[in-house]
Order: C-alpha cells, then sequence, then structure tokens
C-alpha cells in the first residue's frame, strides 16, 4: 500500500479507492459538495450509490492510529455527527480488539490494509471484508508493548485478574514477581486497548475489565503452543488418576474442563489438563502411558511458573486459577470454548470467590 505513514487525506483516498473496487460497476464514490448538518463537522464526506439510482451519504472519520481506548472516548461524538448518516471510521491499521469496540459501538471502519465494514440503507449497501491482518511497519517500530505473548505480559495479565484494584504499577509488580518497567508497559498497552482504567498515565489502576482481558490475551496466547505439551493415556480411570493426584507431591495444577467443572459444569469431561514441571517424569510418576491416539491427559510444562501461583485446593487436588483455566478453555477445541463462557459467566456472578 505504499509508504507508512499515510496523511488524513492520504487514508481518505485510499477508503475511496477500496471502495470502489468493491462496489458493482458503474457505481461512483465521489466528495461530497455540501456537509451532514450534525453537531459538529466530519473529515469526510462521500456521496455513493448507482448512476441512475438513489445515492448514499457517508461521514467519514480519519485516524492515523486507532486504539481501542480512542473508539470508547470518540464514540459518542461519533455517532451525533449526524443521526442519518453512516460513519464510517479509517486508519492505518485496526487491531481485533480495535475490530471488537467498533463493532459494539456500532460503527463501521476501514484500515489501509483492505479492512472494510460498511452498512448502508438506502441504497442497499453490505460489505465487510478483512484485511492482510499485518500492521503497518511503523506500528511494529512503534517503542509500546503490541501484544501479550511473552510470558511476563502473560504474568502481568494473570496479576491483573487475579487481584482487584486499586493499585499502582510498582504495587502490581510487586505481587505479580516482575520488574516495574515492565507493568508500566502492560499499563500502557492496556490502557490502549481499552481494558483498564486509570485517571492519567500516572495514576493507580482503578478498575480492570478481567473477562475482556482474558479473551485479548487469548489472542496471543494459545494453550496448546504457549506450553510444551506431553499426551498421554490413562488405561485405567480418568478418576482413578486424579485419587493418585491427591497424593502426588511435585507441583501441578489441574486447568481446562476438570478445573472448570469444579465451578460451572457444561458435560462431563473427557479429558485431563494438567501443568507439571516436567511432563516426561510427571508422566512415569502418575502411571500415564505416552500415546498419540486415544489421548486422554494432557501434561503440560506452562509457559510461567503463574500457572502454579493463586490455585485452589478442593478435595485433596489443585486445581489452576479460574483465569488460567478460563483463557486454556477459549483457546481449546470442541465444546471447550463453550466451557470456558459458563467459566467466564460463573466468575462474574462470583468474583469474590476467586479474586482477592
Amino acid at each position: 500500500m505504499g509508504n507508512w505513514p499515510f496523511s488524513e487525506t492520504e487514508l481518505a483516498g485510499i477508503f475511496a479507492e477500496e471502495l470502489r473496487r468493491r462496489l458493482p460497476a458503474g457505481w461512483s464514490v465521489r466528495r461530497a459538495r455540501s456537509q451532514p448538518r450534525g453537531l459538529s463537522q466530519p473529515d469526510f464526506v462521500y456521496d455513493i450509490g448507482p448512476a441512475n439510482g438513489p445515492t448514499g451519504r457517508l461521514a467519514v472519520e480519519v485516524r492515523k492510529r486507532l486504539y481501542p481506548r480512542d473508539v470508547v472516548s470518540q464514540r459518542l461524538l461519533w455517532r451525533a455527527l449526524d443521526p442519518e448518516t453512516p460513519v464510517v471510521v479509517v486508519t492505518d491499521y485496526i487491531s481485533p480488539r480495535t475490530r471488537q469496540v467498533l463493532e459494539e459501538a456500532e460503527l463501521d471502519f476501514a484500515d489501509a490494509t483492505g479492512t472494510l465494514r460498511l452498512r448502508l440503507n438506502e441504497p442497499l449497501v453490505v460489505i465487510d471484508v478483512q484485511g492482510s491482518g499485518q500492521p503497518p511497519r511503523q506500528a511494529l517500530e512503534r517503542r509500546e508493548l503490541r501484544s501479550l505473548r511473552t510470558p511476563a505480559a502473560g504474568r502481568g495479565v494473570r496479576a491483573l485478574c487475579d487481584f482487584r484494584p486499586p493499585y499502582g504499577v510498582r504495587e502490581l509488580a510487586s505481587r505479580a514477581g516482575l520488574a516495574p518497567a515492565t507493568v508500566s508497559r502492560l499499563f500502557d498497552f492496556l490502557d490502549r486497548e481499552a481494558l483498564l482504567e486509570r485517571d492519567s498515565p500516572r495514576s493507580p489502576v482503578t478498575a480492570v475489565d478481567w473477562a475482556g482481558l482474558v479473551r485479548r490475551w487469548t489472542q496471543d496466547y494459545h494453550f496448546e503452543t504457549s506450553n510444551r505439551i506431553g499426551r498421554f493415556i490413562e488405561p485405567r480411570t480418568l478418576p482413578a488418576l486424579f485419587e493418585r493426584l491427591r497424593g502426588y507431591e511435585r507441583r501441578y495444577a489441574v486447568t481446562g474442563s476438570f478445573a472448570a467443572s469444579r465451578w460451572a459444569t457444561v458435560a462431563p469431561s473427557r479429558l485431563a489438563t494438567i501443568f507439571v514441571a516436567d511432563a516426561e517424569r510427571a508422566g512415569k510418576e502418575l502411571k500415564l502411558t505416552p500415546t498419540e491416539a486415544g489421548i486422554n491427559v494432557l501434561l503440560a510444562e506452562p509457559f510461567d511458573r503463574v500457572v502454579f501461583e493463586r490455585t485452589q485446593r478442593i478435595d485433596g487436588v489443585t486445581y489452576a486459577s479460574p483465569s488460567q483455566a478460563a483463557a486454556d478453555l477459549l483457546t481449546g477445541s470442541g465444546r471447550a470454548p463453550q466451557e470456558a463462557e459458563a467459566l467466564l459467566t460463573w466468575m462474574g456472578k462470583n468474583e469474590r470467590a476467586w479474586r482477592s
């Protein structure tokens, strides 16, 4: 798409060209001669429609950068531009989280990677295409946290979920076992993602959208790729495995379906998922058989020791924190995401039972 970054005028032009490419032959996309009569004026206005048919109008707001926080703070203003004129927010790159917030705000959007979402009633236009998904080089070069893929980020996410605010950088860093600089960058990132609240960049965090944070984490964290997985079969029954776990002296934490079922049951669990320090050793000590078929036990060497922190011991078995179990299930297959949703619902209704 050329050199980055683009000017606002260039971004508007890229949007117009992409829209022309997606519309039927004979349709026009042209700058409007008059502005809509709203509370404020949009950056650009376009009229679109077929050669001999009704014309629709779009109000275009351009931002060189767009974070979820910007959508949250600007959505009411954008929607007030003109009640009868759809608003399209155009920027250089729209991340999955930003797209989610734009959709929740019922705003259409486009970016310079080819992403375009537009709904127009008159004339009827419905477009929803995903661009390349690759952020521009300048975005990658910005000196800011861009993902939650690292173990340190995962440790910080778990702390933000498990500990109730308020807390500042140094307090959470101490509780999470992280460097203050790491926590500061994490706060900045999650502030831009509209997942926490604070009065200013130097103020303590006063609120955390922990459910949204778990979901955002799983865009970068995945149980089977972020952890080293050993696959086994318990040749007897899974209750026999759990009986052995009650007397197992090494560090472990049951996650996934069996953990979720302690708080919110969807269906009987058939796969035991357990964090251990050494999968091969634990498999031998727990009398499991390595296999690639008929798997009913996964032993995971974790991305970070945080999976063994803030666990819950129930009926003699140690279970991972609900926040960890929810993330592991959200990235699973089959019914795992449904189990995650049931667990997240329970967590929302019983926050004091798992969040300190």
